[in-house]
């Protein structure tokens, strides 16, 4: 399944080093920090690693550290590479806490290039090394290429604390061993590294916890569902989570699987009462009108219901009186997300599905697909009323009727950014400002793509960049003047670029 959606906040670790890093209070070189890491040896607890297997760590960040004059404080672990490290590659996992948030590894001494450059994001809890309750936790997979280690020699793989007022002690889980890819393996993923490691999945109660999962408690319910059945549609969830990629332009491509009936037939009143009303019911009819509008693979109306619990879609049909669920969908949409607070307007959305839902007073009250997504045309199911509805803390979008809004970004109640809408497109010119209310741009949309000029200007109000759109790409002054060719963009339904954020 491919989807598209725009506008993602992708929360980014520091996890790596070329020659800089950028971090907030000043410039971290390559040089100024293995000098702050280095300053205290004492300070790394030496793991060795046993005869055969992994090694695992329990290490309390802050006890002893290493710091540097520049106020960056490291503690960590020392490790030493085995002597025979031909065809061996570094792998490891760690739960640790986020107030400790950036790690690196260097050897004790000498010079040193390269290191971590990217990780994997686990999206599994293990056992032994996990807890389900615990948040604020970062949970990584990660290898280095073994022609980095010199045989025998030791490094330490440190952790920078990142919020100076947090607790000291703070726990950080490490396994880790120096092992050869499997042969058939082109590239390290989070199978691979598991299997290496040993890692062993918790179970499918610990997962659900972790996830905060109302469909999974209700799968768990065993006056509803077989627990085996349970099992494997926790598992597949689990499953559909970590094959979603996330691509240029706000592009996804997932997976939703119908899964065989299961072996009870629950009533959807019994689920609704013993663990509340779902978070979206979503009609065959209406998942049709929604594919016809898209011009997508056409779908069926079957006369079908999907009540969404987060991760999990409980299937009934219409035309049964008793709403007894046979099948259970599972996905990696969580339509959790359209919880909200019972006083207020609000707009909430499953990226995913390409869905908008407006609520008042936490009842819906609208309901819009591809709404905010450049130029594509928002297929409205209920508009909703005039209000000013809340997407989150920094974004509110006021309704004036008939399709016509202001969306708005906000530093605390200040307006940073407006943006007119049309028909429910981007459509007019869009105006940012500095905190003093000066203009910082202008910038024209013609629906829901950047077109004509962009202004920029400093807090004196001079402009400091002019630029010329044409139907969402950059063009030249002459291109800009010159009279338009051929057919319009986008007429071949490919999907329509992106607008430059600005």
């Amino acid at each position: 399944m491919l989807s598209n959606s725009s506008g993602r906040l992708l929360a980014v670790f520091f996890a790596g080093f070329s020659v800089t890093a950028a971090l907030a209070e000043e410039e971290m070189t390559k040089e100024s920090m293995a000098r702050g890491v280095r300053s205290n040896p004492t300070a790394y607890d030496e793991v060795r690693q046993p005869r055969e297997g992994a090694a695992t760590a329990r290490i309390k960040l802050g006890e002893t550290v290493s710091e540097a004059r520049e106020g960056w404080v490291f503690d960590g672990l020392r490790i030493t590479a085995p002597k025979d490290m031909e065809g061996r590659d570094f792998v490891w996992y760690f739960n640790g806490p986020t107030e400790w948030g950036n790690w690196f590894i260097v050897p004790v001494s000498g010079e040193f290039d390269g290191g971590f450059k990217n990780w994997i994001d686990a999206d599994i809890l293990y056992r032994e090394h996990d807890r389900a309750q615990e948040k604020d936790r970062q949970h990584v997979l990660q290898t280095l290429d073994g022609s980095y280690f010199e045989p025998g020699r030791d490094y330490f793989l440190w952790f920078r604390r990142v919020d100076d007022d947090a607790a000291q002690n703070k726990e950080v889980r490490v396994v880790f061993d120096f092992v050869r890819k499997p042969a058939k393996q082109k590239e390290w993923d989070a199978e691979a590294i598991e299997k290496a490691l040993g890692l062993k999945h918790a179970a499918a109660a610990d997962q659900v916890a972790h996830l905060g999962s109302r469909g999974g408690r209700a799968m768990l319910d065993e006056s509803l569902f077989d627990a085996a059945d349970a099992r494997g549609r926790i598992k597949d969830v689990l499953s559909h989570i970590r094959r979603t990629s996330r691509l240029s332009g706000g592009f996804f491509v997932t997976m939703e699987i119908s899964c065989p009936p299961c072996q009870k037939t629950p009533k959807m009143a019994d689920i609704q009462a013993r663990h509340g009303p779902p978070d979206c019911v979503i009609s065959s009819a209406e998942a049709k009108r929604v594919s016809d509008h898209a011009g997508g693979t056409p779908e069926e109306d079957d006369g079908k219901l999907l009540h969404y619990y987060d991760y999990f879609a409980f299937e009934t049909r219409a035309d049964d009186p008793e709403g007894r669920v046979h099948h259970v969908r599972t996905h990696a949409s969580d339509f959790g997300a359209l919880r909200v607070p019972e006083k207020g307007l609000f707009v909430r959305q499953v990226e995913m599905k390409n869905l908008s839902v407006f609520f008042q007073d936490g009842k819906e009250t609208g309901r819009m697909y591809y709404f905010l997504e450049g130029s594509k045309t928002p297929f409205v199911i209920k508009a909703p009323p005039a209000g000013r509805y809340a997407l989150n803390d920094e974004t509110v979008l006021e309704h004036e009727g008939g399709g016509k809004w202001q969306w708005l970004s906000l530093n605390g109640t200040t307006v940073t950014r407006r943006v007119p809408m049309e028909e429910n497109v981007m459509h007019g010119v869009s105006e940012g400002y500095y905190a003093d209310g000066t203009l910082r741009f202008k910038a024209p949309y013609r629906r829901g793509r950047l077109h004509g000029e962009v202004v920029e200007m400093d807090e004196s109000g001079k402009v400091t960049r002019k630029l010329q759109f044409r139907d969402g790409k950059e063009v030249s002054d002459e291109d800009a003047a010159a009279p338009r060719k051929g057919p319009k963009q986008g007429g071949s339904g490919e999907p329509a670029p992106k607008p430059k954020a600005l």
